[in-house]
């Protein structure tokens, strides 16, 4: 009954001496937030359109760091070791303006 009554203050399933229970006890509280969902019509319109959105958006962030990693490569290869400048720390910390210049 213990564990039970700390399950919300549990951060992690050994803290709890029945750890199948703390599992359970959370998919039952995600199945009380669905009938709660259920209860409101409009708010559950929104939660299933934001759930169909996912994948694409899933799909869209794969993108951008497939786009990322392309980009990245490219210009390791065109300006890797170009800045090779050391920069004096202290000047960095003062905020002084640092510029560096390309060899090309």
């Amino acid at each position: 009954a213990r564990c039970l009554f700390a399950a919300n203050s549990c951060l992690a399933a050994e803290q709890c001496s029945a750890g199948v229970g703390y599992a359970v006890m959370r998919v039952l509280r995600l199945g009380r937030l669905g009938k709660l969902l259920r209860a409101f019509p409009d708010i559950y319109k929104q939660v299933t359109a934001i759930g169909k959105s996912l994948g694409a958006v899933g799909a869209l962030m794969t993108l951008i760091l497939l786009f990322l990693l392309i980009f990245t490569i490219l210009g390791m290869n065109v300006f890797g070791g170009a800045m090779t400048m050391e920069f004096d720390a202290g000047q960095l910390m003062r905020g002084a303006d640092v510029y560096v210049e390309l060899p090309f």
